[in-house]
């Protein structure tokens, strides 16, 4: 196709894509989907470079297997999809290189979403990291920013309960303000992080190990601050 944008219909009652429908196509700007969409199969947007915005509602049940593989471009991603079943085959990861070119993708994640998949984000190159206002997330998966250019302020929302081991390991945040709701944060959870030069802390006496943010602050070390 030589479409260069696609839009649907106030009222579009649309319930799928099909696999590999826009692969490869030059589809620039933003994307959205009406509340009808169920489905968007395998490769449905494989290599769609040019796109910078895309928007994943609660309404989308399945995502295909390279959904949006290679989309590099992308500069804006807000996730509130209920799907879970990513892979570890990176071959066929969603999200796979998404934002890698544009090297200025922030992820939203929508006020639906409880648990951050690590095999959902980890192929992904987000710089930056926002929860939506409300926001029900619990959890973040082991490593699932491990190593990513991920910077600016991280600000859990007041749900969050659970860090995984590596979860922001080696990336660029500034500052991390941690609640008092968080039971759990796993080893190195935030080590390396060499930008990162305030820690807000409030959380409770919780078990934590000496590896959590070993090696941040790079040579100047970061500001503690105790709630």
């Amino acid at each position: 196709t030589l479409a260069s944008s696609l839009r649907f219909e106030d009222g579009s009652q649309c319930g799928e894509i099909a696999a590999s429908a826009f692969r490869g196509t030059q589809l620039t700007g933003s994307l959205s989907f009406p509340a009808s969409l169920k489905t968007i199969g395998a490769r449905a947007f494989e290599n769609v470079t040019l796109l910078t915005d895309l928007r994943l509602d609660e309404n989308i049940e399945e995502l295909g297997d390279g959904a949006f593989y290679g989309c590099t471009g992308l500069k804006t991603l807000y996730y509130n999809t209920p799907f879970n079943g990513y892979t570890n085959d990176r071959r066929a990861s969603q999200f796979y290189n998404v934002g890698k070119e544009s090297g200025e993708l922030v992820l939203t994640i929508g006020r639906s979403i409880q648990k951050v998949y690590a095999r959902a984000f980890s192929p992904a190159y987000p710089s930056r990291l926002v929860f939506e206002e409300e926001s029900r997330c619990e959890e973040i998966e082991a490593g699932t920013f491990s190593g990513k250019d991920l910077g600016g302020d991280l600000i859990f929302p007041a749900s969050m309960k659970r860090l995984g081991n590596n979860a922001f390991y080696g990336t660029l945040i500034g500052s991390v303000s941690l609640t008092e709701n968080i039971e759990e944060i796993g080893s190195a959870a935030f080590a390396s992080c060499s930008r990162l030069n305030k820690v807000e802390w409030n959380v409770p006496a919780i078990a934590t190990n000496e590896s959590l943010f070993r090696c941040s602050g790079g040579s100047q070390g970061f500001v503690l601050v105790l709630g």
